[in-house]
């Protein structure tokens, strides 16, 4: 300790201060001189001499508080008393840290963040959990000083095994951990926390600190925009990056593409506007959204006028006869006030289990789409194949 900070007061049996240090201006705020022949409780809190006076203790800590000067310090030591009635007291200067502690608190207690500390040893408790938990999970900090596995009991089953490693020293605390809580109402909330990991002098886990961030609204953010990356808006159907995604998701499983390609939609365009040539769009992918629902079936539009759809199948007898009523149901459709012809070309394929090679399998499909096009596509004869309920 720097011996600077510290006073040393010398007091009569009739509370007269008989000494003082020189640095009593430092520690105290109040010149040497103004203390010496002063009664003690003219500058300080009496109190730590009276305790003295009662003889309980020969020596003790003390606290007392300055009076008389500009700003109140709090000062804390050891006092001692002579058997000549005499008392000594050694104080220190820790009015700047209790301000610290006490702004330190304040901070604890209106943080936004739920700021917690929990130890492993010698039993599984929080020691600390700050008031946001209220306002985030609806429970009082109480309920988890009571109940060692109550941060257990409401985790989501899914998030429980990272819960558990983040509690026990077994998480990686380089990155901020994301995981879902039940809350006083019922539902669950995404928290991000930022933990600490706590070692004792020796180097053994004892328990964790963190802040938790309610991150709710802004992962259903992130979800709503990554869904909105791979849709097309015109047609509410998976765009190419979605196709590209659905072909890694299902490699190795036995997959049917079909490749629609709306014919003369060019021609639609240039003679009737873009506007007529995006109704003609969205009728076509309307009635492909019906068929891929009956199916099991996705549907994403692929190019400007080029439309897959992907369903769980190796037969291309089902996809012939999906195929038919893809014809059939676009044929149906009522003709416009422009009065043209609405149709589509269309080709498919097979990947099986084994096979799997999705890429190979829609560059034949789009090959036999043209093919198509171009008048030349032969259809497969299967027979014993599933039927394709009507709509």
């Amino acid at each position: 300790m720097d011996l600077s900070l510290e006073v040393k007061l010398r007091i009569g049996s009739d509370n007269e201060i008989l000494a003082a240090s020189e640095n009593a201006r430092r520690v105290t705020g109040i010149e040497a001189t103004n203390l010496i022949g002063s009664n003690f409780s003219e500058y300080f809190d009496a109190r730590p001499l009276i305790l003295l006076r009662a003889k309980t203790e020969v020596v003790c800590d003390v606290e007392c508080q300055t009076r008389g000067c500009s700003m109140g310090r709090e000062l804390v030591g050891r006092g001692l008393s002579r058997e000549d009635g005499m008392i000594e007291l050694r104080l220190i200067d820790v009015t700047r840290h209790i301000r610290e502690q006490a702004s330190l608190q304040c901070i604890l207690q209106n943080a936004k963040d739920i700021l917690y500390s929990f130890r492993t040893h010698p039993e599984f408790r929080f020691e600390y959990v700050s008031p946001a938990v209220v306002k985030e999970l609806g429970y009082k900090p109480s309920e988890f000083y009571g109940n060692s596995s109550f941060m257990f009991d409401i985790c989501h089953p899914d998030d429980l095994e990272i819960t558990y490693k983040k509690m026990l020293g077994e998480a990686d605390y380089q990155m901020p951990i994301r995981s879902r809580f039940l809350n006083k109402t019922g539902d669950y909330v995404w928290l991000e926390d930022r933990v600490s990991p706590v070692y004792d002098s020796e180097g053994i886990f004892r328990g964790i600190e963190g802040a938790c961030r309610n991150v709710t609204q802004q992962i259903a953010r992130q979800r709503e925009l990554e869904v909105m990356s791979k849709l097309d808006t015109l047609t509410q159907a998976g765009n190419r990056r979605a196709f590209e995604q659905a072909k890694v998701d299902r490699q190795g499983l036995a997959t049917g593409i079909i490749v629609c390609d709306i014919d003369k939609l060019k021609e639609v365009n240039d003679h009737f506007g873009h506007d007529e040539g995006d109704r003609y769009i969205r009728s076509i992918a309307t009635q492909l959204h019906d068929i891929c629902t009956l199916a099991n079936g996705e549907l994403f539009r692929y190019g400007g006028d080029e439309f897959v759809i992907m369903v769980d199948t190796d037969h291309l007898g089902f996809l012939e006869q999906l195929s038919e009523t893809i014809e059939q149901k676009v044929k149906s459709i009522e003709k416009p006030a422009c009065s043209y012809e609405q149709n589509v070309s269309i080709g498919y394929a097979h990947s099986s289990e084994k096979a799997g090679d999705l890429d190979q399998t829609f560059v034949l499909a789009d090959s036999r789409m043209y093919e198509m096009k171009n008048g030349v596509f032969a259809k497969v004869e299967v027979t014993q194949v599933p039927k394709v309920q009507s709509i």
